[in-house]
């Protein structure tokens, strides 16, 4: 993290890059992490800051980029001497971290994703129903079997995700359940499911789902669109490897090395 902010009475000055920012030019206000101390013997997680920031704000400079499918969902952000008052932070200065691992829980815990599988899966299965595929007879049993499990993992999901909601609201509740890394495994199931899912409907779908204008295509494309997605889910929210290593470290009580 190299984007760093120094204190001006009751300002932080913030200057840097940040990249995949997503819907960064899009919003309206901003979760910025910010180094706020230099000091290269302090612990690294301990000197960053969390940071609100208006995009209206002279010296910040949003632009998209582009990804794979032509969308832009992610944006670069420049801060050149751009100024944030300090009421804008969130929790204690080089505390950030830990409300950067909070906000980060909330992400990898939602329910979205479930929701969003459950009807990609189910216009597959209508679609098989309505116009079965061509396939040769070897594949029909193989890409039935398919379809029950990617339903099977959909479902495993579903639970995974009512499981983490419900310990964030009993938190909220004032009890002692919180998430942990529940959320962590909850994402990395998610972010591999979507890429499966992709891979299945490439597979009833053949050399149509290669079309990309989805007018006249079979499902709109719209698995076309699904798989070039999925390819950057198992980065975000933290990739694949940092998912498993909070299971393991935090669920598991396995040694970091």
């Amino acid at each position: 993290m190299r984007t760093r902010a120094e204190r001006d009475g009751d300002d932080y000055v913030v200057n840097g890059q940040k990249v995949w920012m997503s819907l960064g030019d899009h919003a309206d206000w901003l979760f910025v992490l910010v180094r706020t101390n230099p000091d290269p013997a302090a612990p690294k997680h301990r000197g960053i800051t969390f940071l609100m920031v208006d995009v209206a704000t002279p010296g910040v400079t949003v632009r998209p980029i582009e990804d794979l499918r032509g969308a832009a969902p992610f944006a670069e952000v420049f801060f050149e001497d751009a100024r944030v008052p300090v009421a804008n932070r969130i929790g204690d200065e080089n505390r950030g971290f830990y409300v950067a691992m909070d906000t980060l829980t909330f992400e990898r815990s939602g329910i979205g994703a479930v929701i969003k599988y459950e009807q990609v899966l189910r216009d597959l299965v209508a679609f098989v129903q309505a116009e079965p595929p061509a396939l040769r007879p070897d594949w029909r049993t193989a890409v039935r079997d398919e379809l029950a499990q990617r339903y099977v993992e959909v479902r495993v999901l579903y639970d995974l995700a009512r499981v983490t909601i419900s310990q964030e609201l009993s938190a909220e509740d004032g009890r002692e359940t919180a998430v942990g890394y529940e959320a962590s495994a909850n994402q990395l199931f998610s972010a591999e499911l979507h890429q499966r899912l992709a891979r299945t409907g490439a597979k009833v779908l053949g050399l149509q789902a290669q079309r990309w204008a989805r007018e006249g295509a079979p499902m709109g494309a719209l698995f076309t669109h699904l798989g070039l997605d999925a390819v950057a889910a198992t980065f975000l929210a933290g990739t694949s490897e940092i998912q498993r290593n909070v299971v393991a470290t935090r669920g598991l009580g396995l040694p970091r090395s």
